[in-house]
């Protein structure tokens, strides 16, 4: 099953190449804004979620979280805030986000959160793997 991961983020829907390709097995969809993220997610069904703060649209990152987390547990979508603002990505993760990173680090961090997020092998025994609960990658400033 390939990995599909959507995008909201206004900056890097015109630079897709912020992010390197994931390589085989996974594929990145970009979307400009949130402002339809519930049939974006509903059409794409994404193994992950990562949704900026400000995309200059109708509606910011937090209010679709919010509407996102509505519909679906962090279990099943999981989403990730992803900001150039340490205090915008609490925002996310009040607003339900299962974690968040800042948007500079996204590039190397991102092999990992696919890996988190990866589908299981369709397998009666799939090996355990570990899921990630409400944490922030990447430099933390808890003052």
């Amino acid at each position: 099953m390939s990995m599909r991961v959507l995008i909201f983020d206004d900056d890097l829907v015109r630079m897709p190449s912020f992010l390197a390709e994931p390589g085989a097995g996974a594929s990145l969809h970009y979307r400009a804004h949130a402002d339809d993220a519930e049939a974006d997610v509903s059409a794409l069904q994404p193994h992950l979620v990562l949704m900026d703060y400000s995309m200059g649209a109708a509606r910011s990152g937090v209010q679709a979280v919010a509407a996102l987390r509505a519909r679906w547990s962090a279990t099943e979508l999981p989403i990730w805030g992803i900001s150039s603002d340490d205090r915008a990505n609490r925002f996310m993760i009040l607003a339900g986000a299962n974690g968040a990173v800042t948007k500079m680090a996204l590039p190397d961090l991102l092999p990992r959160l696919l890996a988190d997020f990866a589908p299981s092998p369709p397998s009666s025994v799939a090996a355990p793997r570990s899921t990630p609960a409400d944490r922030q990658l990447g430099p933390r400033d808890d003052g």
